[in-house]
């Protein structure tokens, strides 16, 4: 009987540090400098059926948009929230009105500047009864107005205090994208 157990164990080992030693043999090292072009696979859980956030409310989707679609601020590990596609902002009336300052230094992937008006027109299209997402609609809230004074700042504003609209622009789903594109889908 011991013998047996013996011989279990050690087969056991030698198939073990078999399949070690070929594993080893077939593993690749990543190369020292980055290089440009190729292609990148990116495994998922599942597939998405749309690529656009601001009508879908699919996590897949917000995964894949947000490594191509900013957001206006962004949110740090304290929660706290940082600037990205709007270098500052003013919050007044008690969270009834928004003033966003836009980057002058921004142009989409298509080469189109980003602007206030390329801003308004993303929140007005997903807050146009034809767009089929009422998620990103209740991230943007209940709002009244949306103006843009100058060619760099956007004024949302709102009847009532809404205070999660900087968390809602800190997602995916409300990032901004160039009119132009979308336009053409």
């Amino acid at each position: 009987m011991k013998r047996s157990i013996y011989s279990q164990n050690s087969l056991l080992r030698i198939s073990l540090l078999s399949a070690l030693t070929l594993t080893a043999s077939f593993t690749t090292h990543a190369q020292d400098k980055p290089v440009a072009g190729g292609v990148l696979t990116v495994a998922l859980g599942s597939d998405t059926p749309i690529i656009d956030p601001s009508i879908t409310a699919y996590s897949v989707t917000a995964l894949v948009t947000r490594n191509v679609v900013d957001s206006l601020v962004g949110q740090a590990e304290d929660n706290s929230f940082t600037p990205w596609l709007a270098e500052r902002w003013e919050i007044k009336n008690n969270n009834r009105e928004y003033t966003f300052h836009l980057r002058k230094d921004v142009t989409f992937s298509d080469g189109t500047k980003l602007d206030a008006a390329a801003v308004k027109y993303n929140f007005e299209r997903i807050l146009d009864p034809k767009t089929t997402s009422s998620y990103s609609k209740s991230l943007l809230g209940p709002i009244d107005a949306i103006t843009t004074p100058d060619e760099y700042t956007v004024v949302i504003r709102y009847k009532t205090p809404f205070a999660p609209l900087l968390q809602g622009l800190s997602l995916p789903y409300l990032g901004i994208q160039s009119p132009a594109y979308l336009q053409k889908t």
